[in-house]
């Protein structure tokens, strides 16, 4: 999140230790990953108490917001308007006309969330939303969320198209800054902890640093990242967050089909959407590994747990479809 850049709002220089956009692009290069920055970009009132650090017509933020998508980067709005759908259409389109760059996913400032600024945020067009916060003392996530979902407008009791990608670990829970505390020693332990725990739940998990921390912060950022790539041996995605949501939008195309052959087998057919040539392993749900085998050109194959998102090869075959290819897999359960 993009909330300070500046040690000195009065003198708007980018030789400041807060203004720190090339260093994190620098860091999350060397770590493999796609990063989103979300800027503010009021275009209506604050109450008292809020103090915005920047504008986006500031030189220097115009330059960061260039270097982000030259760097391979992408862009969020920062949301303060949420609750108004003109006021949040508004905040964007100033940000993209005024910051000259496409506008991907939204988080709401200070992260609030309610039903109506969810189908506000989906009205708008926005590809993902990461607002969804479990509480300010202890790193966690809402229960059933380790997943992107499409969330539920509970006022009109609709899916929305949106892409919701909610387990979020913030810095500022994880050193404990929003309870007036501090933890140091203990906050990249309980960083791994999370991420450790999402992963086994074949999730996604979103780190979010503020901007202006990278000096006191991106170390435990490193750290954490580095443990998960260790304990899954680089066999991690690290997409941008437009691409996780568009990866899970295709993925809620994908059309399946079983039927029952004999008293052991399932006949699996497995229809991709034209745009998805990905694997499709994560279609297939199968709960117990040790138990089930998979009949391909008369081999019997041991199965592999599969993981819910990312590329990958089943069993050593890759499962790469052309468009409207459909794919057949018999399971049978060992007795």
């Amino acid at each position: 999140d993009v909330e300070v850049v500046y040690d000195d709002p009065i003198w708007k220089r980018t030789d400041n230790p807060n203004y720190c956009f090339l260093q994190w692009l620098d860091l999350e290069e060397r770590l493999g990953l796609r990063p989103a920055f979300f800027f503010l970009s009021p275009v209506t009132g604050l109450p008292p108490h809020w103090r915005i650090n920047y504008d986006i017509t500031d030189e220097p933020i115009l330059a960061a917001l260039d270097l982000i998508e030259e760097r391979g980067g992408e862009v969020g709005l920062l949301s303060i308007a949420h609750a108004s759908e003109n006021a949040l259409a508004m905040e964007r389109e100033r940000l993209e006309d005024l910051g000259g760059v496409f506008v991907w996913g939204v988080r709401s400032y200070k992260f609030g969330n309610t039903p109506a600024s969810v189908r506000h945020k989906s009205a708008v067009g926005f590809a993902y939303d990461s607002s969804w916060f479990a509480g300010q003392n202890e790193p966690s996530f809402l229960t059933g969320c380790a997943h992107p979902f499409r969330p539920l407008d509970a006022e009109r009791w609709q899916v929305l198209p949106l892409v919701e990608l909610s387990s979020v670990l913030d810095d500022r829970v994880l050193f404990g800054e929003l309870m007036g505390g501090q933890r140091n020693g203990d906050a990249t332990h309980l960083g791994i902890q999370m991420c450790e725990t999402v992963l086994a739940l074949n999730g996604v998990v979103c780190l979010s640093w503020q901007q202006h921390s990278f000096n006191q912060r991106a170390t435990a950022f490193e750290q954490i990242v580095r443990h998960c790539q260790q304990l899954t041996a680089n066999e991690i995605w690290c997409p941008a967050p437009r691409e996780i949501a568009e990866w899970w939008t295709m993925r809620n195309e994908v059309k399946t089909s079983s039927r029952q052959v004999g008293k052991r087998w399932w006949v699996v057919e497995i229809l991709p959407p034209d745009d998805l040539s990905d694997a499709l392993a994560f279609v297939l749900a199968i709960p117990l590994p040790r138990k089930v085998r998979v009949l391909r050109e008369g081999n019997l194959l041991p199965v592999k747990q599969l993981g819910s998102l990312g590329k990958m090869s089943l069993w050593g075959v890759s499962l790469i479809l052309e468009p409207n290819e459909p794919f057949t897999l018999s399971v049978g359960a060992t007795i």
